[in-house]
């Protein structure tokens, strides 16, 4: 999740209380992927914007709201995750769930568009994966 303080609000236009609140810092709640989404509403014909999702589920109802045109979505993922000495940011293809869970938890595999895998808990072979349940497929309105 990300996260961030009141402390960290900034005035925007010289009002704070407006619908939209601007901050000058946010931290991620863990050492996790998260989602950048280059996106726009197509009902009122906006210039593309961007927002960070932090989890699956919020990018999985964030992309079925009905006015949201998404353009892109990448995943920016962890050294620990993508297997690098840094934090990466590449364009995603879909996600899938193992069937069941491991140690209590849903196993997220994150295809980029590229065709690598990843995934969010410790999956000791990915090449070997048989079965995953597609948990969203990014459709990408060029």
């Amino acid at each position: 999740m990300i996260e961030t303080t009141p402390s960290a609000e900034l005035a925007r236009n010289g009002l704070k209380n407006g619908a939209i609140q601007t901050w000058s810092h946010a931290f991620l709640e863990k050492c996790r992927p998260w989602f950048y989404v280059d996106w726009c509403d197509s009902k009122k014909h906006s210039p593309t914007q961007v927002i960070m999702l932090g989890t699956p589920d919020i990018l999985k109802e964030f992309s079925e709201q009905h006015s949201t045109s998404i353009k892109m979505v990448y995943i920016v993922t962890p050294p620990h995750i993508n297997g690098s000495n840094d934090w990466k940011l590449e364009p995603l293809s879909s996600i899938s769930v193992l069937p069941g869970m491991i140690d209590e938890c849903q196993v997220y595999i994150y295809e980029l568009r590229n065709g690598i895998r990843y995934a969010d808990l410790r999956v000791d072979d990915l090449s070997e994966l048989q079965s995953t349940d597609t948990f969203l497929q990014i459709c990408v309105n060029e």
